[in-house]
């Protein structure tokens, strides 16, 4: 059973979370707050910390722009991004990738990374989406808990450096649906 789940912005906590569109506006926060977790104390969550030539190649990516099979879920306090999430289609017509989200460290510890995970689960749901992979440090106990809190499962070692793959095979599962409509709706 494919579940729509409606997308409502978020005003909870004097934060809205919404899909970003192609506007220029929007890939450019996407750019801005990238490159800081590429770039800042969080980096190794993201493997450049012994890759420092990819951080200028991540910089100078033109592969960012947005399609039915990709999408970025931009969080906003007032104006100002402070998070970023993205997600893209596998091969596979029902299988996703949710890549790696990031908040800004002054906006860490009040939920918006759990409402802007399940965001992007929400939209996967929207776009047909069923199964969901992602890779995760294994230092990384924060995102692990939030991806384990929605029922994802670890799949594999050896997903990045450090790090596993976890999987949640049914997004669609009425049990997860509930739970990314209790994130999104709580105060």
């Amino acid at each position: 059973m494919k579940h729509h789940i409606p997308e409502e912005p978020m005003e909870k906590l004097a934060v809205s979370v919404r899909l970003a569109t192609s506007s220029p506006e929007d890939l450019e926060a996407f750019k801005e707050l990238r490159h800081l977790a590429l770039t800042g104390k969080d980096s190794e969550m993201f493997g450049m910390s012994s890759h420092p030539e990819q951080v200028e190649e991540e910089r100078n990516r033109t592969d960012l722009e947005l399609s039915e099979n990709k999408f970025i879920v931009l969080s906003f306090e007032s104006s100002r991004a402070i998070g970023i999430g993205i997600a893209r289609k596998r091969e596979k017509e029902d299988d996703w990738w949710m890549g790696a989200g990031y908040i800004r460290e002054d906006c860490r510890g009040r939920g918006i990374g759990k409402k802007m995970f399940a965001k992007r689960l929400q939209e996967i749901i929207n776009r047909g989406g069923r199964k969901v992979t992602l890779a995760v440090k294994a230092v990384n106990a924060k995102s692990i808990h939030i991806a384990e809190s929605f029922g994802f499962k670890k799949v594999d070692e050896g997903a990045s450096d450090e790090g596993f793959y976890m999987q949640l095979e049914n997004v669609n599962n009425p049990e997860v649906v509930k739970k990314i409509n209790e994130v999104l709706n709580a105060g």
